[in-house]
């Protein structure tokens, strides 16, 4: 019942951008188990094209989606990094903001491969930082196009 009376509180952007934010947590959540990453982009991209949404989510701050986006995560069952970093990337976009979608890859010097996805906004990261991030860029996406970067080490 808390979480309901904090979610009361709260003004009407701040909960359509709650909502926002949850729909599209758990809707790439879903879809990552069933189509390709580059299917879910391409539709990403499609529906951002097509899609104007007159609401909260539109004229929300970086911090706010972001604020958004971490409170529906907490909540959501097994919110990956590449899910959490497709919904911002996704409303960042959808409010004008100029971000891009990194994934990277690091193996260990046990020869354990792992790999990580974080959002960053020119060159900050804004989700998905870590205290060391040993992780090289693969792929990269804009919000229109997958792509990979230069060869070069990236300065993280």
């Amino acid at each position: 019942m808390g979480q309901l009376k904090k979610f009361y509180r709260l003004t009407n952007a701040e909960r359509i951008l709650l909502i926002d934010a949850g729909c599209f947590l758990v809707g790439i959540q879903v879809a990552l188990r069933w189509v390709s990453l580059k299917r879910l982009g391409n539709w990403l991209t499609w529906r951002a094209a097509k899609t104007s949404r007159p609401h909260a989510s539109v004229n929300a701050s970086i911090q706010q989606i972001l604020w958004a986006l971490r409170a529906v995560a907490r909540l959501a069952p097994r919110a990956t990094c590449l899910a959490q970093s497709l919904a911002a990337l996704s409303l960042l976009r959808g409010a004008g903001h100029a971000a891009e979608l990194k994934i990277g890859t690091h193996k260990d010097l046990n020869g354990c491969f792992s790999a990580h996805a974080w959002v960053e906004v020119g060159d900050r990261i804004v989700l998905g930082a870590l205290a060391q991030n040993p992780f090289i860029p693969i792929l990269l996406w804009d919000g229109s196009d997958w792509r990979s970067p230069s060869l070069a080490p990236a300065n993280h």
